[in-house]
């Protein structure tokens, strides 16, 4: 079942485009870094306030 193309056009996605080297590549958005990390007593805390309504 080999189909025939209706026009003998080579196709634009047999080929892979030209590879980009690393050096060419920049990030796109700003890159700032990660918050530090809460303590586990910090996150018990603020899990117990925001569930009994007390965090304001």
């Amino acid at each position: 079942m080999s189909e025939q193309r209706e026009n003998d056009q080579p196709n634009k996605y047999a080929k892979l485009p030209p590879r980009i080297r690393p050096e060419d590549l920049r990030a796109v958005q700003d890159v700032r870094p990660q918050p530090t990390e809460k303590s586990e007593h910090d996150r018990e805390t603020e899990w117990m306030l925001r569930t009994t309504g007390l965090f304001i």
